[in-house]
């Protein structure tokens, strides 16, 4: 059966492949922007759900929820605009969270500077989160070589100058060859309903 009114309207939206690019960048550099200048909201509501957290006496670390929040929040949009279904979107951001604090506990200074570690959290990690996608999506394995091209746009130009200052910018330089590589060298997989398979009855 059809879906309602409005149903499949991200469907309808990002089937386009240039609206569909135009939203990541657009939502890359919106992510650049708050971290840049909202993110005293993120401490501040970091700050008031301890307190509550802390009297119950399971209170986790401050960094450990910022880096979450961080990794979360550049990550989550991915998955969504490819289509992956809400088990993969969250399987998605939970492994670029996974991999990033990984990251910060070999290097607990992480984001204090700019270095290859920090290039890499902020450039798909080298797109084995994109992996997830594998079986929603055909050539799913092209999300590494997304990655490494990601990872090249940072590197071929020293960005380590300017990379808090221009971090929204960063983001989407980084974002678009990820971007390209996952909408047109991936396609959706679109499930057969059974009825749709059915050999018609012979009249």
């Amino acid at each position: 059966m059809p879906g309602g009114p409005g149903r499949n309207w991200l469907d309808q939206w990002v089937v386009v492949r240039w609206r569909a690019l135009g939203t990541w960048l657009v939502l890359s550099l919106a992510t650049g922007l708050f971290l840049d200048h909202g993110y005293s909201l993120v401490t501040a509501w970091i700050s008031f759900v301890l307190v509550p957290l802390a009297k119950a006496g399971i209170a986790p670390p401050p960094r450990l929820l910022e880096l979450c929040f961080i990794f979360g929040a550049l990550s989550w949009f991915q998955p969504v605009l490819l289509r992956l279904g809400a088990g993969r979107c969250a399987l998605w951001v939970v492994s670029y969270v996974l991999l990033g604090l990984g990251c910060a506990s070999v290097f607990p200074d992480l984001f204090y500077g700019f270095r290859m570690t920090e290039a890499v959290v902020v450039t798909q990690m080298c797109g084995i989160p994109g992996l997830t996608a594998t079986g929603a999506r055909r050539r799913a394995w092209l999300s590494l070589f997304g990655g490494v091209l990601s990872l090249g746009a940072l590197l071929v130009y020293p960005w380590g100058v300017v990379f808090w200052s221009w971090l929204a910018w960063v983001l989407v330089i980084t974002n678009l060859p990820y971007a390209l590589v996952m909408l047109h060298g991936t396609a959706r997989i679109k499930r057969r309903h059974a009825w749709e398979t059915r050999l018609p009855q012979e009249i």
